[in-house]
């Protein structure tokens, strides 16, 4: 795989985790869970974080 194939990899398992977060914080927020709510926006700026990292890119010039 190339390395532009790897980082697009990488922001689409950073899409489907964030996915789960929205899912946590929706569902933490239903049942009054303040934990889940928690870890779900924990876990999209994370994963929202890496979708940037890994499909920003490289400052050499390439775009």
């Amino acid at each position: 795989m190339k390395r532009s194939d790897i980082r697009v990899a990488v922001a689409t398992i950073g899409v489907f985790v964030s996915l789960g977060g929205v899912f946590a914080g929706i569902r933490g927020l239903l049942f009054d869970a303040e934990s889940t709510v928690s870890y779900g926006a924990f876990s999209i700026a994370i994963e929202v974080a890496t979708f940037v990292v890994a499909l920003n890119p490289t400052s050499n010039g390439e775009s």
